[in-house]
């Protein structure tokens, strides 16, 4: 359908990856799937370790499909585990369906760290996907 999203790749992130996905698709009107040979891609999905980023995770909007990158030089240490691995993720897809940064108190917040344990969509995330998909 028009507002699908076809991904492609891998991530060593994966509960982080399918989490996120999860929390998107479940708001309705897009879903976001496994490319297969039926489809074409809309979203690369891969890992980087790069110490000389600032970015723990980056997305780039591209023609022919956009790219996520999570950065496995942060995402991999410790206090990146879990809630906040999913939050820098969650918040990359929020990028590939077309939201902006927020304010604080939601996924779309443009910063986040170790500490940043939001997993689920705040009221403007909200607000924002139904702009875009209503």
């Amino acid at each position: 359908a028009f507002n699908d999203i076809d991904w492609y790749g891998s991530t060593q992130f994966t509960d982080a990856w399918y989490s996120s996905v999860d929390t998107w698709n479940a708001k309705g009107n897009v879903v976001i799937a496994t490319d297969t040979i039926f489809t074409i891609t809309d979203l690369t999905v891969s890992d980087i370790d790069r110490s000389d980023s600032p970015y723990v995770a980056h997305w780039e909007s591209g023609f022919p499909d956009g790219s996520i990158e999570l950065n496995s030089y942060y995402m991999s240490r410790p206090e990146y585990q879990g809630a906040p691995n999913q939050h820098v993720v969650t918040h990359e897809l929020g990028h590939a369906l077309g939201l902006g940064h927020s304010y604080e108190g939601n996924i779309m917040y443009y910063a986040a760290g170790p500490d940043t344990t939001q997993t689920t969509l705040g009221s403007q995330d909200d607000s924002d996907y139904a702009y875009w998909y209503p």
